[in-house]
């Protein structure tokens, strides 16, 4: 069975950037997307083994992850220095696409070696071009949050 990932924000788009990027950054995973807390609720029965969460929504349920910091990582729009001693992970969604998957890797360092050291081999293969020129402007401006039109 494939470890679960959760991505719980009410941007779709975001959701939808994110999910590709977990998708290519780690092997074998299943990932799931839900709007909101409640839509999450109502599919629990899974087996997370992390969660990434929009600000709004963690602060608005902060007792159902208190328990569960040091799996959850929180979707931010910016730098936000209140997060830092708060004991969660937090990933700024306006990064750039390299600086985001960075930021994914030394995520996945810390879950598994305790650390933040890279890996060589694991980094030159996430470094590879997987997506192409357009593809990945078209990501950058869905974790905007643009839509179709723009």
């Amino acid at each position: 069975m494939n470890p679960c990932l959760a991505i719980i924000d009410s941007n779709t788009l975001s959701s939808i950037a994110l999910r590709s990027i977990l998708w290519d950054v780690y092997n074998n995973v299943e990932v799931y997307t839900y709007g909101n807390m409640d839509s999450f609720i109502r599919d629990s029965n899974r087996h997370f083994v992390h969660f990434f969460v929009n600000s709004d929504i963690l602060f608005k349920h902060i007792d159902e992850f208190e328990t569960l910091k040091a799996m959850t990582t929180i979707l931010t729009e910016g730098r936000n220095p209140h997060l830092e001693d708060s004991g969660y992970l937090s990933l700024d969604m306006t990064m750039k696409e390299e600086e985001i998957i960075d930021s994914l890797v030394n995520l996945q360092n810390i879950g598994h070696y305790g650390n933040t050291r890279k890996h060589e081999e694991d980094y030159a293969e996430l470094q590879k071009d997987k997506l192409s020129k357009r593809e990945k402007e078209v990501l950058k401006l869905m974790v905007k949050g643009l839509i179709n039109k723009e």
